[in-house]
């Protein structure tokens, strides 16, 4: 009986890591609402609806075949909290429009292996989020002194290149440091979507037989353009060994700044594919009884979920918005339902300016 239990156990675990492995193909459709006669962008939220709902029945098959191993709780629970499903590969089968809606079937290819170690993964799912421009700021220090070399700047960057991000050109840390307290100005000014700013320090440890030995501790935080929040933040510690101090200094930082990336990268990419996301709105030459009731005109907006009014002051209304629609579906509806100019847009900011009419 017992060697008959194993066996089936067996059968089952081979499935799992078949099933995770190779992937599943599913049919699944999606659904959005056609704003402004804006089919392009109707199409756009459908597959992307039809995407995540084929993701969701893979996650219910795998947790299906887990259920036939005798730690199934356990493991279920730790691919659901990590939300490990993703697509390899899709078909669209059947896109259909009315006056209302898309709709669009499609069969797609899902793969629940873990994303933290398929660099191409998440760089499908890093351009399906919108392709965000990231700009990284690392101040480095040895001991006391401050460092003319940018290790930590050159091996973070590659590193977030690696696993498929937008890396733009940073700008001189000189101009920087006038924004060191105010990242939203400081994205504003780069034009890009996400900081990644922090330092690594590297200390001497020891020097025994010509040998030196360095400690180094990296601490990065991660910001969003839009909010003042920190979208993550993570500190690591690395160590290097080397004749030369300076290569030493280099190993260290290298190591502290690898594993810190790795995890930051990760916590980026699972903000960047939430359901709902926060776009904020910031809306000129606006007087405070439109302002008053601004917030319940946009909960009309399909997809939006949550509108918080920030502030107003000298005819400026702020606004966060938690939707799941893109920030341009709502910039075309403001543009096009309220006659607003739109004079800034990015993946999470708009800047629109209330257009008066002559009645």
């Amino acid at each position: 009986m017992r060697k008959r239990l194993l066996l089936v156990l067996i059968i089952s675990m081979l499935s799992l890591v078949t099933l995770a492995n190779e992937g599943r193909w599913i049919e699944a459709k999606g659904v959005a609402i056609v704003i402004d006669n804006q089919k392009e962008l109707a199409y756009e939220a459908a597959l992307k609806d039809a995407l995540k709902r084929a993701v969701e029945t893979g996650v219910g098959v795998y947790v299906s075949v887990e259920t036939k191993t005798e730690n199934f709780a356990l493991i279920s629970d730790s691919i659901l909290t990590k939300a490990n499903g993703y697509v390899k590969e899709y078909t669209v089968l059947n896109t259909s429009f009315t006056d209302d809606y898309c709709q669009v079937l499609l069969k797609a290819c899902v793969s629940l292996t873990d994303l933290k170690n398929d660099l191409q993964a998440q760089g499908l799912m890093i351009k399906r989020a919108g392709d965000p421009r990231i700009i990284v700021q690392i101040e480095e220090y040895s001991d006391v002194s401050y460092l003319s070399t940018s290790v930590a700047q050159e091996v973070a960057e590659k590193a977030l290149k690696d696993r498929g991000y937008n890396v733009i050109k940073s700008r001189p840390l000189e101009q920087y440091l006038a924004y060191k307290t105010r990242e939203d100005e400081y994205l504003k000014l780069v034009d890009a979507d996400i900081l990644v700013r922090g330092n690594a320090t590297a200390t001497r440890l020891s020097s025994i037989g010509g040998m030196f030995s360095y400690g180094s501790t990296v601490v990065l935080s991660v910001y969003r353009s839009g909010s003042p929040q920190i979208l993550a933040s993570v500190t690591k510690n690395g160590r290097g060994i080397h004749v030369s101090p300076q290569l030493a200094t280099e190993l260290a930082i290298k190591e502290a700044l690898s594993s810190a990336i790795e995890e930051l990268s990760w916590e980026i990419l699972t903000s960047l594919t939430e359901p709902i996301k926060r776009v904020q709105l910031k809306v000129l030459e606006l007087d405070f009884a439109l302002y008053s009731q601004l917030s319940s005109n946009l909960q009309r907006i399909s997809g939006v979920s949550q509108v918080f009014p920030r502030s107003y002051r000298n005819g400026e209304g702020l606004f966060d918005i938690d939707t799941t629609q893109s920030s341009m579906a709502i910039a075309i509806y403001l543009s096009k339902n309220l006659g607003w100019e739109i004079i800034r847009h990015t993946e999470n900011i708009i800047e629109t300016k209330v257009v008066k009419t002559n009645n």
